[in-house]
């Protein structure tokens, strides 16, 4: 929902007596990755914000090209790579103006990253790579799930028991650093070998993936 809706929600919430476990500061902060990625630090790659077409290039070009860009909530994959992926300032600006345009994905803010190169065997309908992704969800330190983010599954798919201490180790690392007692993380592994934390969400508006919903 809008900022200003999960607001007034759990201020109407509050006032009859509920408990609200994630307040609106901490669900902001997980939803807008321009918010998070400064708390998580090292953790995720190096960003920029630019809420300026006109802007875009010399804020970018520290970064380089390729880059990944999406609004501050959420990007436009399920439109396919070419729009979510900067190749040149060409790209770039026309996506940032893209994006500003779509306020409920954007909030009036783009963020641009290195694109990450994660390992994956597979690709979608849409020629998006389906990456060595996975959703973790952790409550007050404790990681209560992990699986496996895309759907399907392939050769890379089953995470060692080192890996998946890596990766739990990763999420509750990351959650840590944020206000939410709730928090879902994203995280992925580049072709050298390293993981990534993605994003993170609000868990209660993300999908489950793989996700074991009673476990939820």
């Amino acid at each position: 929902p809008p900022f200003e809706r999960y607001e007034k929600l759990t201020g109407a919430l509050a006032s009859q007596g509920y408990r609200v476990l994630v307040q609106p500061s901490a669900h902001r902060q997980m939803l807008e990755v321009d918010l998070s990625s400064p708390a998580l630090g090292d953790l995720c790659p190096p960003f920029v914000v630019i809420n300026d077409e006109t802007k875009a290039e010399l804020l970018a070009r520290p970064l380089g090209f390729p880059l990944f860009l999406k609004g501050s909530v959420q990007s436009l994959k399920h439109h396919g790579l070419d729009a979510c992926i900067a190749k040149d300032p060409e790209s770039l600006v026309t996506l940032v103006r893209t994006l500003l345009r779509k306020q409920q994905h954007s909030r009036g803010r783009v963020v641009a990253r290195p694109l990450l190169k994660l390992r994956h065997v597979r690709t979608s309908p849409l020629g998006f790579p389906i990456g060595r992704e996975y959703r973790a969800v952790v409550f007050r330190g404790d990681v209560l799930d992990i699986a496996a983010y895309w759907d399907g599954t392939d050769s890379l798919t089953e995470l060692s028991p080192s890996e998946a201490r890596d990766v739990r180790d990763l999420a509750a690392k990351a959650a840590a650093r944020l206000l939410s007692p709730l928090v879902g993380v994203d995280i992925g592994q580049t072709d050298d070998g390293r993981w990534w934390v993605i994003e993170t969400n609000d868990p209660q508006f993300m999908g489950v993936s793989h996700l074991n919903p009673l476990v939820m």
